[in-house]
């Protein structure tokens, strides 16, 4: 689905026509016509060159008329639809700025690329955002020249705006309440009758050409705060890659010092003794860590046996103790079978690194259907996983602290607040 809106992006990129189709509610457009062609024709009259705001009042004069011809351009430039409106009737159709909509876009692909917990796709989501980025750079210079040039036969005193026919005109009052460009607009019901004349009327004025360069000034900056907001992303990307690299380098190093060790030989620690025999101690206990008492010794031990090294290798000697207790609470839970992978997601974001993707990758630990919330049960079950020992009488009055919206359920975003109350990051 990204891909192909990035495809559309670029498409549409190459286009002049300002007048985008956003939502399709009319059952016999559907199949037809679909988000992202363009309005290129309205009855007989061509308005693929003109600006949004003109292109947008002729649109909504002529749907006093029936029958009334709409012409579509699909994202491709090459095909085109045509359909008739015979009944009046809101035309149930949205549109858009064709600038507005291709950042709307570049947004929403940037929103599922922070949000994906898979590198690979993560990767594939930033190259698809870099694409589009282009495209949409490319648009707006064009965008820009096709203003500038608009501006300037306007002051030179030519028509801005193709004749459109004497029951197409309409005065300045009717001018003034244009929808500025980049703005959504519905069309439904058939505006107020407006007064004859021609269209180039409401442009005679040479101020016109300043607003249209503030306009563009504005999508400038818009552009501009997008880019800056890019970079930052993927300045954060690289520093968290480069943080990977660094602990798998640590891995690969243990793991090759491990190899290098030498093998035990037959017979014991002699291995000049061949005669003696090799003792096998399967029933063998753990050996105890002094100064501690038997049941935190065993916590520290099961810690060190089902944590990932990447894990161990941030967490204190101290810390390992609570993280023992909540391993072996999820070990003996009867509710969920937990898997070695589960627990090492729980552990990371309960005291390793608290980021978003690490809380969301633990809120799914605790809720396999993905239903997204967890309820009243499932937060007195998941509690005592957590370490945490609360009595039973008071386990209701912190289910309604945590609850902040008072949903009656708790969401991802107060399951991190929680978190981060419990643990707060050192």
């Amino acid at each position: 689905m990204e891909e192909e809106r990035a495809a559309r992006v670029s498409q549409l990129a190459s286009l002049e026509a300002e007048v985008v189709v956003t939502e399709v509610k009319n059952p016999e457009l559907v199949g037809a016509v679909d988000i992202g062609h363009c309005l290129v024709q309205v009855n007989d009259q061509v308005i693929d060159s003109l600006e949004y705001q003109d292109a947008m009042e002729f649109l909504k004069q002529s749907t006093q008329v029936r029958p009334l011809s709409l012409v579509f351009l699909h994202p491709d430039g090459v095909d085109k639809c045509e359909h008739k409106f015979e009944e009046s009737g809101p035309l149930m159709l949205r549109f858009s700025h064709r600038i507005k909509y291709l950042n709307d876009e570049l947004n929403a692909v940037q929103e599922l690329m922070l949000a994906s917990g898979d590198k690979t796709r993560k990767k594939e989501l930033k190259r698809l955002v870099q694409e589009m980025e282009e495209a949409i750079a490319g648009a707006q210079v064009t965008f820009t020249a096709t203003q500038t040039r608009r501006g300037r036969r306007n002051s030179d005193g030519g028509d801005l705006v193709p004749e459109l026919g004497e029951t197409a005109g309409f005065d300045d009052a009717a001018s003034e309440e244009d929808d500025r460009p980049g703005q959504d607009m519905a069309v439904g019901s058939p505006p107020a009758p407006v007064s004859g004349g021609n269209l180039t009327n409401s442009h005679a004025d040479n101020g016109r050409l300043g607003e249209l360069e503030l306009e563009n000034e504005e999508l400038r900056a818009e552009n501009d705060t997008v880019i800056t907001e890019n970079e930052e992303l993927r300045a954060e990307l690289e520093a968290s890659t480069q943080e990977n690299d660094q602990l798998r380098e640590e891995l690969k190093k243990c793991k090759e010092e491990a190899a290098a060790a030498p093998e035990e030989k037959p017979g014991g620690m002699l291995g000049f003794m061949p005669d003696m025999p090799t003792m096998s101690m399967p029933d063998m206990p753990k050996v105890g860590v002094p100064g501690l008492p038997a049941e935190e010794a065993d916590q520290i031990w099961t810690s060190m046996s089902v944590l990932d090294f990447s894990v161990k290798l941030r967490i204190s000697p101290v810390k390992l103790r609570k993280v023992g207790a909540i391993i072996k609470n999820m070990q003996t839970f009867s509710g969920i079978t937990f898997t070695d992978d589960n627990i090492n997601d729980v552990v990371r974001a309960l005291f390793v690194d608290q980021s978003d993707d690490n809380m969301l990758k633990a809120f799914s630990v605790f809720d396999p259907e993905g239903t997204g919330v967890l309820d009243g049960n499932s937060f007195k079950e998941v509690l005592p996983l957590l370490g945490e020992k609360v009595p039973p009488e008071e386990i209701d009055a912190l289910f309604d602290e945590v609850d902040a919206d008072g949903s009656g359920q708790i969401e991802i975003d107060e399951f991190t607040v929680m978190i981060k109350r419990m643990n707060p990051p050192e």
